[in-house]
């Protein structure tokens, strides 16, 4: 099963993963499947340098997208937050990329910022970490949204509607973000799994065809 979305460590990347970053720190490293990201509490540098440098790596690097970018509650910077995830839906747009989001707490104002660029969305957002309600899941649909579920969501009140989730579809993921892959395989093979233990259909016809969309940048 490929995850969705895992972090660097200090082994070698695998193929098998999209991995994220959420800091221009990490910018620098290499993997098959990997995005450029910034979270709130990691905000060393203005939007407009945020700008130009995330043009520059999508335009030297064709294969490469856009995240994790995040609206985050629990921070008190929000109205940064909001520039920075404006500017990354606009490039991902732009170039053509999948954006992979980071929301805590903040569905309502992320619905609202879609709707306010709903000429200029990209076609593939992946919400990561989703363990709220299928009728959001629903919502989020109308503006290019696919969720993706990671194994949180096995004590969340979501997994009591896996089956109507996966009419709609999602993802698998890990969220990994251990120094090293010590028990990564285990830890990610042992959640899928469990999902399709849960006698869900759609997830891996789902999951295939966003990998092949991942193959075909």
């Amino acid at each position: 099963m490929f995850d969705f979305h895992r972090h660097f460590s200090k082994d070698k990347p695998l193929d098998t993963a999209f991995y994220c970053t959420s800091s221009i720190n990490e910018w620098d490293q290499k993997a098959k499947y990997m995005s450029f990201g910034i979270l709130a509490n990691n905000f060393s540098i203005k939007v407009k340098d945020f700008e130009y440098l995330l043009s520059k790596k999508l335009e030297e690097n064709p294969s490469f997208h856009v995240g994790e970018v995040g609206l985050d509650n629990r921070f008190n910077n929000l109205e940064e937050q909001i520039l920075f995830f404006e500017k990354a839906l606009l490039l991902s747009y732009k170039y053509n990329r999948i954006f992979t989001i980071h929301i805590v707490r903040e569905n309502d104002l992320l619905i609202n910022i879609l709707k306010k660029n709903i000429k200029t969305l990209p076609k593939h957002i992946i919400y990561h970490g989703f363990n709220k309600s299928v009728e959001l899941a629903k919502q989020l649909q109308k503006y290019n949204v696919v969720v993706s579920i990671n194994p949180t969501c096995m004590k969340s009140k979501l997994i009591n509607n896996i089956k109507e989730l996966d009419k709609i579809g999602f993802l698998v993921e890990s969220d990994w973000d251990n120094k090293t892959d010590e028990n990564y395989r285990e830890y990610f093979k042992t959640f899928s799994n469990d999902i399709k233990a849960l006698e869900v259909n759609n997830f891996e016809v789902i999951n295939n065809e966003f990998r092949t969309i991942l193959e075909n940048f």
